[in-house]
């Protein structure tokens, strides 16, 4: 409903969220894909150049989130 006013009719905005997902909405890059130096981090694994483990983060809580406090693998063999 907060739509209504600003994109008109609903066919207007249904095509103009349409046009978003087709054109706009973040697409997986080919070479990140296969380049396993580019790999998106699965949750538990450990950053090579910096020791940091990758972890979920609440979408919530963003804002109180720090990657520079993050644990490392050093934080848990210690």
């Amino acid at each position: 409903k907060i739509y209504d006013g600003l994109l008109g009719k609903k066919h207007n905005r249904d095509a103009i969220f349409t046009h978003i997902i087709k054109y706009r909405y973040p697409r997986i890059d080919r070479k990140v894909s296969i380049d396993i130096r580019r790999i998106l981090k699965i949750p538990g694994s450990v950053q090579d150049t910096n020791g940091k483990i990758c972890c979920k983060v609440d979408i919530n809580k963003i804002h109180q989130f720090y990657p520079e406090n993050a644990p490392t693998i050093w934080d848990y063999l210690s």
